[in-house]
């Protein structure tokens, strides 16, 4: 009877470790065209959508597309993503048209119907976003696990910067949402396997475009089967939500690796981290908390030999002990600064 009944819980902790959900973030796909006159509706049901209760349910994209006309400017300056999913889904040439985590929809006036489905399902894979921001590029970081039943093993995850801007076409649409800037690391995502009960990071690097107003940018992240399009989960961070950071060199030259302990320490919300390379390289500063998780990446990039310093803005973190390194070549260091709000 106690062996039966150890084999009952380890059965039952199995089955509940298989099964267990994540709340589902459903992507949606629209193909639009700043010109298209049948857009506009479209556009307005994705609108009233979001304002209603499951508004914060889905992640959106809007790929503009060449057809019916090839002038669209968003589509001339987005071309090589448009490109690529147009070829994916390979549908008629019109818009505008919608997939629902992967899957095409019919009418719009159908689409808030499909999407009070769809969001009351659940997924097998959580996504977590976190980053930092400098003046030149943003550092993003999605966290992905995997708490459930996955059946395809062709998964891709896609990087996705979206833009709100203003273009005034030849149909009523002037207002532009989250308008598809660029996908990386390519626009047909990175491969990648995940385990049950297995958490993996992925970073992405991006630098911003010119073009690109960046307090109007939001990231996308998306989990697709190639060969079924299934698309398993999303999530969507704000530029503005990324941690700020700076890196800057006083041109001073240094013989030795130095990490100075940031000031001031205590802090609350921003403190300035100094240190110093004897060489250029690749070089990081990352954050961690007392359980080692990494919470920002402060640094990623080359940078030349010489004294250098980074700025930490804190604002969306806890207060609390936390640890920061510094990576160089070889060189690794570690200090510990306090945030006290």
């Amino acid at each position: 009877m106690k062996n039966l009944k150890s084999v009952i819980i380890v059965f039952l902790m199995l089955t509940s470790s298989i099964f267990s959900q994540e709340d589902r973030k459903v992507l949606v796909e629209v193909f639009t065209n700043s010109h298209c006159p049948l857009c506009p509706s479209a556009h307005n049901v994705i609108d009233n959508y979001l304002a209603g209760p499951n508004g914060n349910k889905i992640s959106y994209i809007y790929y503009h597309m060449v057809y019916p006309y090839s002038d669209d400017p968003l589509y001339l300056q987005s071309m090589e993503g448009s490109i690529a999913r147009d070829n994916y889904y390979n549908p008629i040439s019109a818009t505008p048209q919608g997939w629902f985590d992967g899957s095409i929809q019919g009418s719009s006036s159908g689409w808030a119907a499909s999407l009070n489905n769809l969001v009351s399902t659940q997924s097998p894979l959580k996504i977590i976003l976190s980053g930092t921001r400098s003046p030149a590029q943003f550092n993003l970081n999605a966290e992905l696990t995997r708490t459930g039943n996955i059946i395809d093993n062709d998964l891709v995850i896609h990087f996705v910067v979206v833009e709100d801007l203003y273009y005034d076409g030849r149909n009523s649409v002037s207002n532009h949402k989250h308008v598809m800037r660029k996908m990386l690391p390519t626009p047909n995502g990175q491969s990648f396997s995940i385990n049950l009960n297995e958490t993996k990071n992925f970073p992405q690097t991006i630098t911003l475009d010119p073009i690109w107003d960046a307090d109007s940018l939001n990231i996308v992240v998306f989990v697709q089967s190639t060969g079924s399009k299934t698309i398993y989960q999303s999530e969507t961070i704000s530029y503005s939500d990324l941690i700020v950071t700076s890196a800057d060199n006083n041109n001073q030259i240094t013989d030795e690796f130095i990490l100075e302990q940031n000031y001031p320490n205590p802090f609350n919300p921003t403190t300035k981290i100094n240190f110093a390379i004897p060489q250029s390289g690749v070089t990081t500063i990352k954050v961690y908390n007392i359980l080692g998780n990494e919470v920002a990446t402060l640094l990623d990039r080359e940078l030349t030999a010489g004294k250098h310093d980074v700025n930490f803005d804190a604002t969306n973190l806890s207060s609390g002990t936390y640890f920061y390194t510094l990576t160089s070549g070889t060189f690794r260091e570690t200090k510990k600064l306090v945030l006290l709000k």
